[in-house]
């Protein structure tokens, strides 16, 4: 898996790796943590070591390409920290996703993948933490942006969505739903939505 080649690759390379690198190559951990479950690993990865080395060195850094990719990094990372937290049920993810809004407003950043994925992110933090209507509203908002018709997008919108019902306990047409995302998850090559979708069906027919 990603997590075991990534020890791989910085077992092998060994002191041969800057802390730069090394927190680059960390990053690429962070969301098969989150598809784990392993939020505790990948919370004090992201905290200890890869953001701060990430923010040092865009504080210092003046090739505006690499900055491009530094900061990249640095976006996907927060986004990972959200809905790691998130996971956990961890209100803390709501205070990341502010701040990395405001970071994103504070340089002018003005991009609209980039606000897709946070927002997507939020919504999920507020599902879990229990605030559906705020995750229903913000992925409402999301509904306008013609960048939206993505499938990996997509596919979070309706396990946000889903997850949405479930935790209200709306029940009507949401076999319907249910078996209609699990079937886009598997045409989008989307295996834990899917195995998500499966025990969804479960819990629905327990509560039939």
């Amino acid at each position: 898996g990603v997590c075991e080649t990534v020890d791989m690759i910085l077992n092998v390379a060994g002191d041969e790796v800057s802390p730069l690198e090394k927190a680059l190559i960390l990053s690429r951990k962070l969301t098969a943590l989150f598809n784990e479950g392993n939020c505790e690993e990948g919370i004090n990865l992201a905290n200890n070591d890869i953001i701060p080395i990430l923010e040092e060195e865009l504080s210092k850094n003046n090739d505006p390409d690499f900055s491009q990719k530094l900061f990249s990094a640095w976006f996907d990372s927060s986004i990972a920290l959200v809905k790691l937290y998130a996971l956990q049920g961890n209100s803390k993810s709501l205070e990341i996703a502010e701040n990395t809004a405001e970071i994103l407003q504070m340089n002018n950043i003005e991009d609209v993948v980039y606000a897709i994925k946070l927002n997507l992110a939020k919504a999920f933090a507020l599902t879990v933490i229990g605030k559906i209507q705020e995750s229903v509203n913000i992925l409402s908002s999301l509904e306008q942006l013609s960048e939206y018709d993505n499938p990996k997008f997509i596919s979070k919108r309706n396990l946000i969505f889903a997850l949405n019902l479930v935790f209200s306990n709306v029940t009507d047409g949401l076999r319907e739903i249910l078996f209609e995302y699990a079937k886009y998850a598997e045409n989008a090559n989307d295996k834990i939505g899917k195995h998500i979708y499966k025990l969804m069906l479960a819990w629905l027919t327990y509560q039939e």
